[in-house]
Order: structure tokens, then C-alpha cells, then sequence
């Protein structure tokens, strides 16, 4: 397979997330940072999706649609402001967001549902997104090879400014 796109270049560097459950959050934050030349904070948004959990727990991936109204309602601050932390606080109370962030940016983020060909032609066009997929068993268990059987998901998430 030739890549015929790639967009790389005009992202800032892998970040890492440690052993939290912060994919989307991370990939969120960078596309929300995406043609304003920063790099916002994956932390604040994780802390403000998890409260919108019933119960909160942090321990567990986000959801789209916490994120969505994360963005658009509590928005992010720039990295710096609150850092991303590669594990929590032991202590959960130590765990909340800085009195005085700074300047917040929000957005309205779309997620739908798109065909493989229209996320092929998004990324042809130099349009970023965030593209979620569900993993089955087949990922965690791999063969004697250390190969891997996927099942295509039915549907593909696309989040994006």
C-alpha cells in the first residue's frame, strides 16, 4: 500500500499517555489544537469527560459523546497549563484542574458515523480527524506469531473541527 496523504508533519510530536485509558482524549486534544499551532491540554479534558460519568471514574475510557459536550461546554487550555499526568494521583481529591488555566478554547466537534471511502477521501483532502475503532478479542490474542485477527467494525467513528 503507497500512502498517498500524509499528515504527520503538520502535528506537533507523539504524545504518551502511559498505561491511561486516554486515546481519545490525546487524539481529541491534538485535532482540537490542529491549524492553531498548539498543543492543548489532554488532562483538563479527561478530568471534565470524567465527570460526566455516573459514577466519575477515571479508570476507564472516555466516550464520545462526553467528549463532544466537554469540548463545547468546558472547551481546554494550552498544555502547559495542566500537563498530562502519565499516572494519577493516589489520592483522588489531588486529582482537579488548575484555579486559573488561562485562556480556554472551545469547539464544537461533529462525530458520525462515515464509510471507509469518505475517511479516505477526508485524509486525501488534508482534512484531520479522529478515527475510532472497536477492538475485538481477536486484538488481545494474538497467534504463536504474534499475529492478530481483527474484525472490520460495521461502522467508523469521524470526529472533526
Amino acid at each position: 500500500m503507497n500512502i498517498v496523504t500524509d499528515l504527520r508533519p503538520r502535528f506537533g510530536g507523539v504524545r504518551d499517555q502511559g498505561r491511561r485509558p486516554t486515546c481519545l482524549a490525546m487524539s481529541t486534544s491534538d485535532l482540537h489544537g490542529f491549524g492553531h499551532g498548539i498543543v492543548l491540554s489532554a488532562e483538563y479534558l479527561s478530568y471534565y469527560c470524567v465527570q460526566r460519568m455516573t459514577p466519575p471514574d477515571p479508570h476507564v475510557g472516555l466516550f464520545v459523546d462526553h467528549v463532544s459536550a466537554t469540548l463545547a461546554a468546558e472547551g481546554q487550555p494550552i498544555e502547559s497549563a495542566w500537563p498530562y499526568l502519565l499516572t494519577l494521583p493516589s489520592q483522588p481529591h489531588a486529582w482537579k484542574p488548575p484555579e486559573f488555566p488561562g485562556p480556554i478554547w472551545r469547539c464544537d466537534m461533529r462525530f458520525r458515523n462515515a464509510a471507509t471511502a469518505e475517511v479516505t477521501n477526508m485524509v486525501r483532502n488534508g482534512e484531520p480527524l479522529v478515527l475510532g475503532l472497536s477492538l475485538t478479542m481477536g486484538f488481545f490474542t494474538p497467534d504463536a506469531h504474534g499475529r492478530t485477527t481483527l474484525e472490520l467494525p460495521r461502522l467508523i467513528s469521524v470526529g472533526h473541527r
